[in-house]
């Protein structure tokens, strides 16, 4: 190889490493010029939030024991007799109307003549038309449906309701057949001695009638007189606890027969200072939520106030949902002591302006950040309901805003730098 080709061989390899050189030097400051970019979005956007502003509300509530003052009374508390239950549990029943009735020899009399005439005037259907309307069909799957239902249940009064619904259903049965058959029948005379009878049954001294209108229920706990409506108002702070003591200690359960007032019941709770004060206020209405009853919400008029040390004693009057808990003594409740909705927004995205204090957010308007004073109206331990500032406050501290917040407008947050 003479001098001059391998002069060319070196400028050509030269020529070649100069290039790769430059090619490593671009492909190295695209990498760092990356890495400054990106270093740049994180400094000024990277940890920016953004949250679209929505309807919202915020609760200020307790959870707390409730203790249930009620009007009831006992029908009959006898265990040794036999009580064959006639209206269902937590059922409402008028005053004097038959509710329960005792299982005595004559009882049973009725209960086999009625049999009999039932036997009698099934036997005499068979020879109607079997073309029957479509009632009938209703009828018969409400038969099937109650006694798959009654197979179920274990309890005595359950099956007892059930019994007298398969019982009303059969009878309804017999009375739309029985208009398939001829005036003066003996389908109808049947019908019509059997009326006469259950007529005369009423008058019976076996039956267990009502002292009072209101709800049924089987159940007394030996707590019947230990408190009163009549007295509510009258407790003091001693009679109160010792009431609270009976009822959340009592465990007694037994059979018995009594109704219970529906339309007027009351709610004590004791409810430690210091912690809503500024929301309880006399005469006003609050939502009650029902802990054992899954959605159940009764309202109650806080109609009294005791003044104690460490505790007010409040006392809601209730007119509403007393059927659901007409068994009940201590109830685990959720007070709801105040509740407002408006324009929600998650605590942290509100800043403050320390020289001239007030709250303000920042939104994104035409792709600017814009300051936008808010008064707090309510706040939880991590949403805010806010309203916009009025404009008679705006000039008071002397600033500019000429932009209001609206539902879905978007907002940002973006951290604090450390140091």
């Amino acid at each position: 190889m003479d001098k001059n080709e391998s002069k060319g061989s070196f400028k050509n390899k030269l020529r070649i490493t100069i290039k790769k050189n430059k090619f490593n030097i671009i492909i190295i400051a695209v990498v760092l010029l990356i890495i400054a970019c990106v270093g740049i979005y994180n400094n000024f956007f990277g940890n920016i939030e953004t949250y679209t502003v929505v309807n919202g509300y915020v609760e200020k509530s307790s959870d707390t024991q409730g203790y249930l003052i009620k009007e009831e009374k006992v029908a009959s508390s006898s265990s040794s007799d036999v009580t064959i239950p006639v209206i269902d549990q937590g059922k409402k029943a008028a005053k004097n109307e038959i509710i329960a009735i005792y299982k005595d020899e004559s009882y049973t009399k009725y209960l086999q003549e009625i049999e009999n005439m039932d036997k009698e005037i099934q036997t005499l259907i068979k020879d109607l038309p079997s073309t029957y309307s479509s009632d009938i069909k209703d009828i018969d799957n409400q038969i099937s449906e109650t006694s798959k239902e009654a197979l179920k249940t274990t309890s005595y009064i359950k099956m007892q309701e059930y019994k007298n619904k398969l019982d009303d259903l059969s009878y309804k049965k017999v009375l739309i057949l029985g208009t398939l058959s001829p005036e003066g029948s003996k389908i109808r005379e049947l019908i019509t001695q059997r009326e006469d009878y259950e007529e005369k049954s009423k008058t019976s001294s076996n039956n267990i009638k009502a002292p009072m209108t209101g709800v049924v229920t089987y159940k007394i706990d030996g707590l019947e007189d230990s408190s009163s409506i009549s007295s509510v108002y009258n407790y003091s702070t001693d009679d109160i606890e010792n009431i609270m003591k009976k009822y959340s200690t009592n465990d007694q359960n037994k059979f018995g027969i009594k109704i219970v007032n529906n339309y007027e019941a009351y709610i004590i709770i004791k409810e430690e200072k210091g912690k809503n004060d500024e929301y309880i206020v006399k005469d006003k209405d609050y939502t009650i939520r029902i802990n054992e009853i899954s959605d159940k919400k009764i309202t109650g008029t806080l109609t009294k106030i005791i003044d104690s040390d460490n505790y007010y004693y409040c006392i809601f009057k209730v007119e509403n949902g007393i059927e659901d808990i007409v068994d009940a003594r201590a109830l685990s409740l959720n007070i709801v002591w105040k509740r407002v909705s408006g324009i929600a927004v998650p605590k942290h995205y509100i800043k403050e302006n320390k020289e001239k204090n007030y709250s303000y957010v920042t939104m994104l308007h035409a792709g600017e950040y814009i300051d936008i004073p808010v008064d707090i109206i309510i706040e939880s331990d991590n949403v805010c309901i806010i309203d916009n500032m009025s404009k008679e406050d705006i000039e008071k501290l002397g600033i500019e805003s000429k932009t209001s917040i609206e539902l879905y407008d978007q907002i940002i947050y973006k951290p604090e730098k450390e140091g």
